[in-house]
């Protein structure tokens, strides 16, 4: 939420030729990243059991999970400065240094999971605790040549003055940003609570749901990616009063991401059975996740409307509209969808599968419908 804000404000007012007040902003980002790491190391640390117990977790899972997250949230700080020191980067427009610094960081982490996880010579094998390990180091590099790469940037340099606390913008960071956080809330309520309903039909159905939910995240990747590219490009545009390019930016973007999901779906769809046993051999789990990706996939050309669309929304600093039409569809409509589908229909276990389906349709149709409207193009940050 805090990002959301902070780019909103940060492209609006690059747009304008103000950077001086865009370098003001980012530096309270990064202020209040600082805050934000504590609270959620403490309560990580502190409820790292309660939070997979709620998930329905099995105790062996619990066990080896809280190990997990021990280390993950002791260094959440490498995570959160990579994440925001990303997003200033790319909202003046710079995407290629967070690209290239990601890069080696997932280079190093690739490297480094299986040694901490399986252990050589002296380095003792940690099991999945080694998987958190690698995570932390190697966001925690990416996080210090982040920041390295903001306080020599060329045109957006960071300098320490910009880190003085300036209540006022964090007041307005804050205007957008809460709307933005009890968005994501939303989302995570919903995954909590949505897992929940899927482990009611067993061990086979939570592996193909996860199983398919990387495949996905595979064509999302895409999309976060050009989400950031439209927030950015309508806060700087709308920041040099050109609205119209804004939303010329927004359209374009959303008709390359579908192209590229029309592919991806050509992909996935007919060879569902092959992508999920690239991850799992077992047959129950691979004709449930086959069926759950297809239905899934059918859902590809909705994904701009709610990647693209609702980051427009956000970049315009509109982050109220996308809670409130994220608050219906993620709760009460999927989470019915959810109970009633299997239950009250002959869909049976699929029936979940089209209940994420809908929903995606549905929340992304609003945030066009939304957009449609222009209002975001008069908004203030």
């Amino acid at each position: 939420g805090v990002d959301m804000g902070m780019r909103a404000m940060v492209s609006r007012f690059f747009g304008s030729g103000d950077r001086e007040l865009a370098l003001r902003v980012a530096g309270q980002a990064l202020l209040m990243g600082g805050v934000l790491t504590i609270i959620l190391a403490s309560s990580g640390i502190f409820w790292r059991r309660e939070f997979l117990e709620l998930l329905g977790a099995a105790p062996a899972v619990v066990e080896q999970g809280s190990g997990y997250l021990m280390i993950l949230f002791s260094g959440v700080i490498t995570m959160v400065y990579m994440f925001f020191v990303s997003g200033i980067l790319q909202s003046i427009g710079d995407a290629r240094t967070p690209m290239r610094i990601g890069a080696i960081a997932f280079a190093v982490n690739i490297v480094l999971d299986p040694l901490f996880i399986f252990g050589y010579g002296p380095i003792p094998a940690l099991g999945v605790k080694g998987a958190a390990l690698a995570t932390v180091l190697s966001r925690g590099l990416a996080g210090l040549l982040l920041l390295r790469a903001l306080f020599t940037h060329a045109e957006f340099r960071l300098r320490w003055h910009h880190l003085q606390p300036d209540f006022t913008l964090v007041r307005r960071i804050l205007r957008i940003a809460l709307p933005g956080s009890a968005q994501i809330a939303c989302y995570s309520t919903s995954d909590v609570f949505a897992t929940r309903l899927v482990a009611v039909f067993g061990t086979a159905a939570v592996a193909a749901f996860g199983v398919t939910g990387r495949c996905v995240m595979v064509v999302m990747i895409v999309g976060f990616g050009l989400g950031g590219a439209t927030a950015t490009m309508v806060g700087q545009n709308l920041g040099a009063n050109r609205a119209d390019r804004a939303e010329r930016s927004v359209w374009l973007i959303a008709g390359l991401y579908t192209a590229f999901l029309v592919i991806a779906a050509g992909l996935f769809f007919p060879y569902a059975g092959e992508i999920i046993r690239l991850f799992t051999q077992d047959a129950e789990t691979v004709a449930v996740g086959t069926i759950c990706l297809r239905i899934s996939t059918l859902g590809f050309f909705f994904i701009p409307l709610n990647l693209v669309f609702g980051r427009a929304l956000q970049g315009a600093g509109d982050t109220i509209s996308p809670l409130v039409m994220t608050a219906f569809a993620r709760l009460p409509l999927l989470l019915g969808l959810l109970y009633a589908l299997p239950r009250y229909t002959d869909l049976g276990i699929d029936g979940l599968w089209y209940g994420f389906l809908l929903t995606g349709i549905v929340e992304g149709l609003l945030k066009l419908i939304w957009f449609q409207r222009g209002k975001w193009k008069t908004q203030r940050v």
